[in-house]
């Protein structure tokens, strides 16, 4: 598996690459979507009058991926995607985002972010 090292078990120099700290089945799960990617890449997602991720997202694996992440997973997810310049799966982790916050109160979107 993965081990994450704490900040002072590093010794820093010029050479060193700062690289963002990812719990290893948050790497396990970006994986397995670029492997799966490979084979089979994602369409565009289309947004346009849909509420739902299984109005959005027509293929199969990419839905049921993205929907087995709880609200913590898909944060990490998110900024993972991002910070590793993975535009399709940074697209679809914030579509999950936007759909699990959609339709949804200001109260209860503060209380969904903390």
């Amino acid at each position: 598996m993965f081990e994450a090292l704490c900040p002072e078990d590093i010794d820093e120099d010029d050479t060193d690459i700062h690289c963002l700290r990812i719990d290893g089945n948050i790497l396990e799960k970006i994986i397995q979507y670029c492997q799966y990617y490979q084979e089979e890449p994602m369409v565009p997602i289309d947004t346009k009058n849909k509420q739902t991720l299984d109005d959005a997202i027509t293929q199969e694996f990419y839905r049921t991926y993205i929907q087995d992440f709880d609200k913590e997973e898909l944060f990490q997810l998110i900024q993972a995607a991002n910070y590793a310049d993975i535009k399709p799966l940074l697209n679809l982790s914030v579509l999950a985002l936007c759909v699990n916050i959609n339709n949804r109160s200001k109260d209860e979107v503060l209380q969904y972010f903390k």
